[in-house]
């Protein structure tokens, strides 16, 4: 069961799935329809995760890197990086 605390923990992973969706469709130049065919994936199913309404399973994700060109892992390790604090001196020269 979800509970609304968990459900708010999955506030930002949602948004940054949706944010790197957007971003690989533009990529790509396709539609949200476009990308569910070249993924697998019902349309409905695809315009749920895009609007943030669910969390994919894992063989949805693996459907999705697919659909995008991309290999295995590489959607979750994205997400990783979007989600992990930089701390302020990165990128820097000491």
């Amino acid at each position: 069961m979800i509970t609304p605390t968990r459900a708010a923990e999955a506030e930002p992973f949602k948004a940054v799935l949706v944010a790197i969706l957007a971003d690989e469709r533009r990529r790509l130049g396709v539609t949200t329809y476009e990308l569910a065919k070249r993924s697998g994936l019902n349309d409905m199913t695809l315009r749920s995760i895009v609007a943030g309404d669910v969390i994919p399973r894992m063989d949805t994700v693996f459907k999705l890197e697919d659909g995008l060109g991309r290999p295995p892992g590489w959607l979750s390790e994205e997400i990783g990086r979007l989600l992990t604090p930089r701390s302020p001196d990165a990128g820097h020269a000491g």
